[in-house]
């Protein structure tokens, strides 16, 4: 299966100063927050870059106490895993909600092997998963996590020779790398929340179809397409032309980006064929089922919009 799209990054500020009600356009983004007993989620899209807190320990619960040079003591919270670092660069505390680690998982399972990207998504996580045990490596330094094999639904969530539980091993540097204070001021949240839907939801949204003539034509549906995308981050554009314009010979999808912003190049070109092929090297060119998603997360953190013409 062929489809062109590209990747339009950094929507211009004339464009959206003339939209006053959206100030910002940031696109997937998990806010897992462990806070008085509550998960709250402004999004189950899959996403790598999460920000985890370090904050004081919500629950009293027996303490997993290791004479480690990097991690002095572990607690299992109610909804979190809470540790104490015996480095004095770091904050003495912090907490990891068990979401997080679940989906966070670093095995061939859980990442594709060849090209490290993810194979399942955050909202196929359990959300009362638990660990069944948690150990610390001094020699590898690294935490490794069992959970039970229900831990995420529709995928092979077993990774063990009985099919009973699944392995999670994260290394030091990644934990602490989450908690660092230059980590957690790159991964800020959009003060305006986005909106969670479900099919019925979705589908009664009033802008989700919108013809490519009244995008391109008309500045009140530029506005509505653009709030539809802020408020539920899809939008399906009708009837937009598969060959390229015959007077400018300029791509129809080119001219859906440029009507809202600039079009920025990534690694892959601006405008390029994604297909399947043997031996791929990211999981794009692969013939999985992806779902929806978004590119990029893990080298950027910018406004991105994804064109498909399919």
């Amino acid at each position: 299966m062929h489809y062109k799209h590209l990747k339009c990054i950094g929507i211009s500020n004339t464009t959206f100063n003339s939209f006053k009600k959206i100030k910002t356009y940031q696109l997937h983004l998990l806010n897992l927050k462990n806070i008085n007993n509550r998960q709250n989620f402004s999004s189950l899209r899959p996403v790598r870059n999460l920000y985890t807190k370090s904050i004081k320990f919500l629950f009293h619960s027996a303490a997993h106490r290791f004479n480690k040079h990097l991690i002095k003591e572990i607690k299992q919270n109610q909804n979190s895993l809470e540790i104490k670092w015996s480095s004095s660069d770091h904050k003495a505390i912090s907490i990891f909600n068990y979401i997080w680690l679940r989906d966070n998982c670093q095995c061939s399972q859980c990442l594709h092997p060849d090209n490290r990207q993810k194979l399942f998504l955050t909202s196929q996580v359990a959300l009362d998963v638990k660990p069944i045990a948690v150990n610390v490596s001094e020699e590898q330094e690294e935490l490794e996590i069992t959970w039970p094999s229900s831990s995420t639904s529709e995928v092979k969530s077993s990774n063990s020779s009985d099919n009973s539980f699944h392995k999670s091993k994260y290394p030091f540097t990644f934990l602490r790398f989450y908690t660092s204070k230059n980590t957690a001021g790159q991964l800020r949240f959009s003060d305006q929340k986005h909106i969670t839907w479900d099919r019925d939801s979705i589908k009664s949204s009033k802008n989700l179809w919108v013809s490519y003539n009244d995008y391109m034509n008309s500045d009140k549906r530029i506005f509505d397409s653009l709030e539809q995308l802020w408020n539920y981050g899809l939008i399906f554009l009708k009837n937009v032309p598969i060959e390229k314009d015959s007077i400018t010979k300029v791509d129809p999808i080119r001219k859906v980006v440029e009507r809202i912003g600039t079009l920025k190049a990534t690694f892959y070109g601006e405008l390029f064929d994604v297909k399947s092929v043997p031996g791929a090297k990211n999981i794009a060119y692969t013939s999985l089922d992806l779902g929806l998603h978004m590119d990029l997360l893990q080298v950027l953190y910018e406004i991105i919009a994804i064109n498909f013409n399919i």
